[in-house]
Formats: C-alpha cells, sequence, structure tokens
C-alpha cells in the first residue's frame, strides 16, 4: 500500500516479471479490507499512510496468518523504524527505494514464508499436507462459496501390527509407498 503511484506501477510490473500476483492498493482501510479476500503471502505497507489503529488492525491481520510484511517510509528515523517493527514488520526500507533490492528483500520474505509453511504444513516422512494444512484448506474452501468438495481419508488397517512386527523403520517405509 502506498500513494506513489510511480513505485506502485514500477513494482506491480517488476513483480508480475518475477511471477507474482501484485495488488497495489492506495488506502490502508482498502489493503486490509482486501486482505481477507486476496490472502497475499506478502503485505507491503507505507508507515506514513496508517494512523495508529489502522497499523494495529494490520497487526491483528498478520497474527491471524502467517503473513511477512514489508514497511516503507520516506522517514528514516529510529522512532519510524523502531514503530514498523513493534507492529510486525519483518523488515523496513526507507524510501525512496531502490527497485532491485526491494525485489531480492521482498522474494528473500516469500522464500522464507514457503520455508516456514513446509516446515509446519508438510509432514516430513511422507511430504504430504498434514491436519494443519488440511483444516486451513478446507476453512478457506468452505468460505468461497459453491464450490464441489471432494475429501478422501486414508486409513491403513492394522499398521499398528506392522510396526509391531517389524519395527518402526518397516512402518515408516510403509507410510512413504502408501
Amino acid at each position: 500500500m502506498d500513494t506513489d503511484t510511480h513505485f506502485l506501477m514500477e513494482a506491480k510490473e517488476k513483480g508480475e516479471a518475477e511471477g507474482w500476483h501484485v495488488v497495489p492498493v492506495v488506502s490502508t482501510e482498502k489493503a486490509i479490507g482486501l486482505y481477507y479476500d486476496v490472502r497475499p503471502d506478502c503485505a507491503i505497507l507505507n508507515v506514513d499512510m496508517a494512523d495508529d489503529e489502522e497499523l494495529d488492525s494490520f497487526k491483528q491481520n498478520l497474527k491471524s496468518h502467517y503473513v511477512p510484511a514489508v514497511m516503507m517510509s520516506a522517514d528514516r528515523s529510529k522512532e519510524v523504524r523502531v514503530k514498523a517493527y513493534k507492529v510486525g514488520a519483518e523488515d523496513f526500507m526507507a524510501k525512496p527505494v531502490d527497485m532491485d533490492e526491494f525485489l531480492v528483500r521482498v522474494d528473500r520474505q516469500l522464500q522464507r514464508k514457503k520455508h516456514l509453511e513446509s516446515l509446519v504444513l508438510i509432514d516430513e516422512l511422507t511430504h504430504v499436507y498434514n491436519r494443519k494444512y488440511l483444516q486451513q484448506a478446507y476453512s478457506r474452501l468452505k468460505d468461497q462459496g459453491d464450490r464441489q468438495l471432494c475429501v478422501a481419508i486414508l486409513d491403513i488397517d492394522y499398521f499398528k501390527k506392522v510396526n509391531d512386527t517389524y519395527g518402526h523403520q518397516v512402518g515408516d517405509d510403509v507410510l512413504i509407498q502408501v
């Protein structure tokens, strides 16, 4: 979210060239409203545009799902930087922003989010999504309205016997194969 139209358009163009879906927004209120509809992987916010109440609301939204936030400001003062970090920023950039640096720093946040999600949402043994992911995915799909949804649950009969008889390593191998 920024009022600098040139920066917004350049960030959109360069970000989309990186394969990102970029939604430029010029008001904090609209950004917070779009947060639930768009479900961003990263949020960029101009600290200068938001008042304390809006920043607090933004902070609460960031807590509900891990979304890295990059905050920017033309004011390079320590107070503004500290304020940005207190409301949840993972990174702070002083304006004017070098676009190449901006892209690298945002990409780092996106990669970090992807890595953390894989640690939390993917079973390390089988490399399939776990229950936590499925609960989030179901909630998201349910909120999207009239969609057909098919869920399959697999159960390996007598799997405890495999572990008890052949050991946990063989049990792990069976799970990986299934």
